[in-house]
């Protein structure tokens, strides 16, 4: 993605803040950005619960090898429950077509941050984020699901 697109989607994510999803969900702080869309800080209004609200972009919409690779994750999403393994909760599209997906909140630190704050890491740390990684990654392949974007930026570590 040129410069231009990155900042125009980074304009688009943060206009996204302070405005709420089909009167349930509250958009509260942009958590991260990606290829895709970006994912936020929500709050479930009637249930006064935090979220993870991931938002694809506009755009996506004309790739439809994404919009189903977001589908899988949605329904892969749905069927885990484990607590290495953010479960997805809700999904739908908005009215100028953008499709959402709800998950559940992880309180953590993505392995992404830790490394740059930490690397290199000692044996032990390693092994410690190693299990937690391949804990979550074996309840999601026991369900038939493989993870096709396994990445620092997408594993959060328990605080």
């Amino acid at each position: 993605m040129s410069q231009a697109a990155d900042d125009k989607a980074v304009e688009r994510a943060r206009a996204l803040v302070g405005t709420t999803l089909e009167g349930r969900y509250r958009i509260e702080r942009v958590l991260a950005m990606g290829g895709m869309g970006a994912v936020y800080l929500g709050r479930h209004l009637k249930l006064k619960k935090r979220v993870a609200l991931k938002v694809l972009h506009p755009d996506v919409g004309d790739q439809p090898e994404l919009v189903m690779r977001f589908e899988r994750e949605a329904l892969a999403g749905a069927q885990v429950s484990h607590p290495n393994v953010a479960c997805a909760t809700d999904c739908g599209d908005l009215d100028d077509g953008m499709r959402y997906l709800v998950m559940e909140y992880v309180r953590g630190e993505t392995l992404r941050a830790v490394i740059d704050r930490e690397a290199p890491f000692d044996a032990t740390r390693a092994v410690i984020i190693a299990r937690q990684i391949a804990v979550g990654l074996g309840e999601i392949h026991a369900r038939g699901i493989v993870h096709r974007d396994l990445k620092p930026r997408n594993v959060m570590l328990e605080t």
